[in-house]
C-alpha cells in the first residue's frame, strides 16, 4: 500500500473516531493485543479490495491469488471498517434525506416495522426450490460478466480531515477472466423517477467514465465453482469468506456474514442454479432474517424480500433487504434502509444505498456483453 493511501485511511479512521461512528470491538479481543493486531491486519488487507467485494480474498490468498485494489482506497477502507453503516455515511454529505430515492413498497411489513415481520424461511425455501430447477447460466465463453446499477460513492479526504463525497447513479460492468484478471467499467447511470424506478433502460447508458483492468491473479476465478452445493458444507465455506468480521458473536452477526457472502458471490460470479439453491437453503436456516413480503424492484421486476434487522445499540440503525425474483428465485439486488442516524440528520427511514443486478452471463472476451 502506498504511503499516501495509508495516510488517507488513517485520516478517515480518525474522522469516524472523532464522531463516534466506529463500531465497538468485540469483548473477546479486548485483552488480547496479539489477536487484535491480527484482526487489524486482516481488515487492512481487505481494504485493498473494491467496496463491493469484501469477502473471499482470505481463501484466495491461501491459494496464492491476491486481490489488488480496484476502486478508491478510501471508500474500501470506510466500507470494511464500518460494514453496512458506511453506505449511509458516504451518502449523507452531498445530499439530504429528501433527495434519497423513493422507498420501495413492501406488501407485508416496512423496514421500520421489521421486528414484527414474519420469518424469511418460507420465502427462502421457495426460492431454493425455484432456482434448483432453473435454467443454466446463459452465454458462451470463459469470461464471467456481471452488470449492476446502483449508487456509487466517490470519497475524498480534505486537508482539514473533512470528507468530500459525491454520489452518482452508476452502472458497473465487471469481467472476470479465466486467469483471474478483472476489468471494471463504471458509467454514470440513468436517473430515477419519482417512484424510485429507472426512467430508462439501464442498458442505455453512455460510454464508461472509468475503465480499469487488473492483471492475472487479481481474483480467484474458480471460487464459485468450488463452493459446495450441500447447504451444511456451504454454510461453513461462506462464513470462511468473511474472515475478520465477528461472525460468531451472535445469531444476527452470523446472518449478516452469510448475507454478505451471498452478495459477494452474486456480485462477482455467474452463479449456477444448484449453487443459488444451496445459498438460499443456507439463509433459510437463519432465524434472524425476516420477510417484508412482495415488492417491485427499481428495474420493474416483481420480487420477494428477505431483510436483516439492524444491529441493536448502534448509533446508525440500518436494514439490509435482499430482493429475490418471484419467477426464478434468482438474486436481484439489495436495498440499504437507514432507520435513523442522528449524526447524519436522518430521522426517518431513508434509502441510503442500493444495487440492482441487471446481467450475469458467460462471454467470450473482456468488453463483451453477450
Amino acid at each position: 500500500m502506498r504511503p499516501d493511501s495509508e495516510r488517507e485511511i488513517e485520516e478517515i479512521r480518525g474522522f469516524f473516531l472523532e464522531h463516534g461512528l466506529l463500531p465497538p470491538i468485540p469483548e473477546r479481543y479486548a485483552d488480547d493485543e496479539e489477536e487484535a493486531e491480527r484482526v487489524r491486519q486482516r481488515v487492512l488487507a481487505r481494504g485493498r479490495t473494491t467496496s463491493q467485494t469484501t469477502s473471499h480474498r482470505r481463501k484466495a490468498a491461501r491459494s496464492g491469488s491476491r486481490r489488488r485494489r480496484m476502486m478508491l482506497a478510501t471508500v474500501a477502507a470506510v466500507l470494511i471498517v464500518l460494514g453496512g453503516g458506511a453506505q449511509a455515511i458516504v451518502r449523507s454529505a452531498p445530499a439530504s434525506a429528501a433527495e434519497a430515492p423513493a422507498m420501495l413498497r413492501y406488501s407485508v411489513a416496512s423496514p421500520e416495522s421489521i421486528d414484527s415481520a414474519p420469518p424469511a424461511a418460507a420465502t427462502l425455501k421457495t426460492a431454493a426450490r425455484a432456482t434448483f430447477t432453473g435454467p443454466p447460466p446463459v452465454g458462451v465463453g470463459e469470461v464471467q460478466y456481471v452488470a449492476k446499477y446502483g449508487w456509487s460513492p466517490n470519497v475524498r479526504v480534505e486537508a482539514d480531515r473533512s470528507l468530500s463525497v459525491a454520489i452518482y447513479p452508476t452502472r458497473t460492468q465487471w469481467w472476470l477472466m479465466r486467469d483471474g484478471a478483472v476489468r471494471v467499467d463504471e458509467t454514470r447511470g440513468n436517473p430515477l423517477g419519482l417512484d424510485g424506478h429507472l426512467t430508462a433502460d439501464a442498458k442505455d447508458a453512455p460510454s464508461p467514465v472509468t475503465s480499469e483492468t487488473n492483471p492475472a491473479g487479481t481474483i480467484d476465478p474458480d471460487l464459485a465453482g468450488r463452493l459446495s452445493t450441500n447447504p451444511a458444507a456451504l454454510r461453513a465455506e461462506l462464513l470462511d469468506t468473511q474472515a475478520g468480521l465477528p461472525c460468531d458473536q451472535d445469531a444476527r452477526w452470523q446472518a449478516e456474514c452469510l448475507v454478505r457472502a451471498v452478495q459477494m458471490v452474486y456480485d462477482e460470479y455467474v452463479v449456477t442454479p444448484k449453487l443459488a439453491s444451496a445459498m438460499w437453503s443456507v439463509l433459510a436456516g437463519e432465524s434472524a432474517l425476516r420477510s417484508l413480503g412482495a415488492t417491485v424492484d427499481r428495474l420493474g421486476r416483481p420480487a420477494r424480500t428477505v431483510a436483516l434487522p439492524p444491529e441493536p445499540g448502534q448509533p446508525s440503525e440500518q436494514v439490509i433487504v435482499l430482493l429475490i425474483s418471484e419467477s426464478t428465485g434468482a438474486y436481484l439486488g439489495t436495498e440499504i434502509v437507514t432507520l435513523h442516524d442522528a449524526a447524519l440528520g436522518i430521522s426517518k427511514p431513508t434509502v441510503t444505498a442500493f444495487s440492482e443486478l441487471s446481467a450475469a452471463r458467460w462471454v467470450k472476451a473482456s468488453g463483451n456483453t453477450s
